[in-house]
């Protein structure tokens, strides 16, 4: 008996399989039958078949899958490339007055290091979320850039040029997270076989488009 995602590998010989659709489970499509061959996966097999084959729970097609991407899609967004945006906090920073009592050669040295750490650990960090996307998963891989990113947004909120200077560990923390999310989500373009590309090259996008969160403070 095979369910709902099986077909066969090979054409079955004459007489020795027969299909038919159960009964019991009308929200879905299901197959019986008997057969010695093996089985692989129906989006494997039928790509275009599996992304429009009706959900179970009457969901309708994809429904769940597509709050998945549309989720990731809006995380990303606001965290993934967020260190692209430092022209904008750069500004925001000169406005609050943040190492002003420095000479302009100072400051442009300070700022420098901050986005430095940040953009550094946003490409180097790569290499360490890799392992830890092929180890624990894409799930563990986003819970961790997430828990990153917020760690780094707090401890860049709370710092200041006299006495708890963290701009830089903060944004490096922050590009960290952000390397995480960014290469967890391409992940999520295997539910949408037939799509795929184009959702990897949204995902992209979005992580440049990213930059724009922290110029959006001074709107």
């Amino acid at each position: 008996r095979y369910l709902n995602r099986k077909v066969l590998t090979e054409p079955p010989s004459a007489g020795s399989f027969s299909l038919s659709p159960t009964e019991e489970h009308s929200s879905s499509i299901y197959y019986e039958g008997r057969t010695n061959t093996q089985t692989r996966d129906l989006s494997v097999a039928h790509p275009q078949l599996w992304y429009w084959m009706p959900q179970q729970n009457n969901q309708g097609p994809g429904t769940a899958r597509i709050v998945l991407l549309l989720g990731s899609c809006f995380i990303s967004l606001i965290s993934s490339g967020c260190v692209f945006g430092w022209s904008g906090l750069r500004a925001i920073l000169v406005e609050e007055g943040i190492y002003s009592h420095l000479s302009a050669s100072q400051q442009k040295a300070k700022f420098t290091q901050i986005f430095t750490a940040g953009f550094f650990t946003l490409i180097g960090a790569r290499v360490a979320m890799g392992w830890v996307l092929d180890k624990y998963g894409p799930r563990c891989c986003s819970s961790i850039g997430l828990f990153f990113v917020a760690i780094g947004a707090i401890l860049f909120a709370y710092s200041d040029d006299s006495g708890f200077d963290a701009f830089a560990a903060g944004m490096a923390l922050m590009g960290l997270g952000g390397s995480g999310i960014h290469i967890a989500n391409f992940s999520i373009s295997n539910l949408f076989p037939v799509i795929k590309r184009s959702i990897i090259a949204s995902y992209s996008a979005i992580f440049g488009a990213s930059a724009i969160l922290f110029p959006m403070f001074r709107l």
